[in-house]
C-alpha cells in the first residue's frame, strides 16, 4: 500500500469520526446550598409578653452540628432562652445523639456582649450513622418584649458540619420583633368649667 493511499485512509477516519455525533456532556451536579432562617420571620408582641420564633435550617445534608451567633437590640427585646429541638420529639434525628452547646447553660446560650449570644449543638453514635437531610428546626427561642420599637434578629455567624466534619456556611435571613405598647390605652378627659360672666341690667 503506497503512502498517498494510506494517507487518504487516515483522511477517511478522521472525517469520519469527526461526523459522529457527540454525546451530550452531562454537567457536573451542584449541590444547593443549605439555608437558615427564623419562623416566622417577623414576631409582634407587647412589652412585657413573651413569644416563640423557631430557627429552622432548609436544605440541609447530613447534618452533625451547627453553631450560629446571634445579634438583636436588648433594649427592645430579651432573649430568655433557646432550646434545641433537632434530636428532640420535636425534631427526631433517628440514630444520633444530639447535644445542646453550650453544654450546662441554663438558659440555652453564651451571652458574648449587649445583644450578643451564640449557641448550637452536636451529635454523635455507634459507627457514625447517616445526619440529618431536608429541612429541619434546629432551635425554638423565647424572646420577651422590653418596650416599644423594632428589633432585628440578625445571625452574624452560621456554620454547619456533617458527619466527616465537612464545615458549610449556609445563606441567612433575618428575622423581625415588633413591640407593641401593651396593656391597656387609657384616655383622660379633665372637665372644664366656664364662669357665667353676670348678666348686667340697663
Amino acid at each position: 500500500m503506497s503512502t498517498v493511499t494510506r494517507c487518504l485512509i487516515l483522511l477517511i477516519l478522521v472525517l469520519a469520526v469527526g461526523l459522529l455525533p457527540l454525546a451530550p456532556v452531562q454537567p457536573a451536579l451542584s449541590q444547593a446550598t443549605p439555608s437558615l432562617g427564623f419562623i416566622p420571620d417577623r414576631l409582634s408582641l407587647d412589652a412585657g409578653a413573651t413569644g416563640v420564633v423557631d430557627l429552622q435550617a432548609q436544605g440541609v445534608s447530613d447534618l452533625a452540628s451547627f453553631e450560629v451567633d446571634l445579634t438583636f437590640d436588648p433594649t427592645i427585646v430579651a432573649v430568655e432562652r433557646v432550646e434545641r429541638m433537632i434530636g428532640t420529639a420535636v425534631q427526631p434525628s433517628p440514630n444520633r445523639t444530639w447535644t445542646s452547646l453550650p453544654t450546662g447553660s441554663g438558659t440555652g446560650y453564651l451571652q458574648l456582649g449587649p445583644g450578643r449570644i451564640t449557641f448550637g449543638g452536636f451529635s454523635y453514635g455507634g459507627d457514625n450513622p447517616p445526619g440529618v437531610t431536608g429541612d429541619v428546626t434546629l432551635t425554638r427561642l423565647t424572646v420577651r418584649g422590653v418596650r416599644p420599637g423594632q428589633s432585628s434578629l440578625t445571625l452574624t455567624r452560621a456554620l454547619l458540619t456533617d458527619t466527616q466534619a465537612q464545615p458549610t456556611t449556609p445563606t441567612v435571613g433575618a428575622g423581625i420583633v415588633v413591640i407593641g405598647g401593651g396593656g391597656s390605652s387609657y384616655s383622660l378627659f379633665l372637665p372644664y368649667i366656664i364662669a357665667a360672666q353676670p348678666s348686667r341690667l340697663p
